[in-house]
């Protein structure tokens, strides 16, 4: 499954210039993590909009010292604490969480826990967190046509930010993010939905349509082939 800029900035809240970024990573790992429906999708963009501040922050700001020591988080030498801090559009934390995103990614990410803060991993991470996690099984109970405020909608809702968040914070902006995600693949379905009526009741101007843009397109390409050289030189001396 694609999606859109559109789709991404509606649903986490992003900048153009972030929306630029990461939408080639987003589109590289939904199918890859099961996040191939509408419902998969809104669930988990606008989560992760809230988890990574409109995808602003792909580290945590803490310095991460307040879990040393912890085992539970596989944290049993000294410095993992800080070394492991959270990580990731949904932050992964603790030795043990990155060495099992090591072995799903196939990256040394104990060895090299920085990497895990970069766009692409950051991104991978937090689709691989999300599908291991069960939260596809969780969004599919919830029905992207109606509004969030549907009771199954919103109880669904709510169990995934809990599973995510361990309690609510913030759920005010993941429900934004939800819904104006939802704005946004409704509006992308209505003008295709409205193109393909348009092309069904007029099939030649279609056609027609079709033929021109091809046109243009191929004689863009011929000019800047034939003059190249030319362009360059006005270019330059420009």
């Amino acid at each position: 499954m694609q999606i859109t800029a559109d789709v991404l900035k509606n649903a986490t809240g992003a900048s153009d210039s972030l929306v630029s970024l990461y939408l080639p990573y987003f589109n590289a790992v939904l199918d890859q993590y099961n996040i191939n429906t509408q419902g998969r999708v809104l669930a988990f963009l606008s989560q992760v909009g809230l988890e990574s501040g409109s995808l602003r922050y792909t580290e945590e700001l803490a310095s991460g010292s307040a879990y040393e020591g912890r085992a539970d988080l596989g944290n049993t030498q000294p410095g993992d604490g800080v070394r492991f801090k959270g990580r990731s559009l949904i932050q992964i934390t603790g030795r043990a969480n990155y060495q099992n995103i090591s072995d799903a990614l196939g990256v040394d990410f104990v060895s090299n826990p920085e990497l895990l803060a970069t766009p692409q991993y950051a991104t991978a991470a937090a689709a691989w967190w999300w599908n291991n996690a069960g939260l596809n099984e969780l969004a599919d109970q919830m029905d992207p046509t109606l509004p969030l405020t549907d009771p199954t909608n919103d109880a669904i809702y709510k169990q995934i930010t809990k599973k995510i968040n361990g309690g609510y914070n913030g759920l005010a902006q993941r429900q934004a993010n939800w819904m104006n995600g939802q704005g946004a693949v409704l509006a992308l379905q209505q003008a295709v939905a409205d193109v393909s009526e348009f092309a069904q009741a007029n099939p030649k101007t279609a056609i027609a349509l079709g033929v021109t843009a091809f046109l243009l397109l191929a004689g863009t390409i011929t000019y800047f082939v034939v003059y190249k050289d030319r362009i360059k030189q006005d270019f330059i001396a420009a």
